[in-house]
């Protein structure tokens, strides 16, 4: 698979304020919000089957580059879907986490890591459950 490159101007996580490291005005409620996406595995699930519907863009730069975080960049995402969490809330929302809750969130990031690798391999792609020879 090959990196994907994009003009940070077309990324819908930096439109939606991921990015943001301002302090927000509410932010212990952020924090919360941030740790209950997180720990929660269906509202977690749901909120990068969001991301990876409607942030086509940022799903392509974050999830093609390898040598990132891609399950951090996936929590912040899901994060940031639903409350628009700026991402070092999403920092401190994880680390309130226990370890098991942090694990369990790092599987359901990598489901999604694997869709994304599933459909974009680029030797996979429309071959189904076909054989190669």
């Amino acid at each position: 698979m090959r990196q994907i490159y994009l003009h940070y101007n077309l990324w819908e996580d930096f439109k939606n304020g991921m990015y943001n490291d301002n302090k927000v005005e509410n932010e212990e409620l952020m924090i919360y919000n941030a740790k209950y996406v997180l720990s929660n595995k269906f509202v977690f699930y749901k909120a990068l089957q969001c991301v990876l519907k409607y942030w086509p863009n940022s799903i392509h730069v974050n999830l093609s580059n390898k040598k990132t975080n891609r399950q951090a960049w996936l929590g912040a995402a899901g994060c940031n879907y639903l409350h628009k969490c700026p991402e070092y809330i999403t920092r401190i929302g994880w680390s309130i986490l226990s370890q098991e809750q942090q694990r369990e969130a790092n599987k359901i990031a990598d489901i999604f890591i694997l869709k994304y690798e599933e459909k974009n391999s680029g030797i996979r792609q429309g071959l189904g459950k076909k054989m190669l020879f």
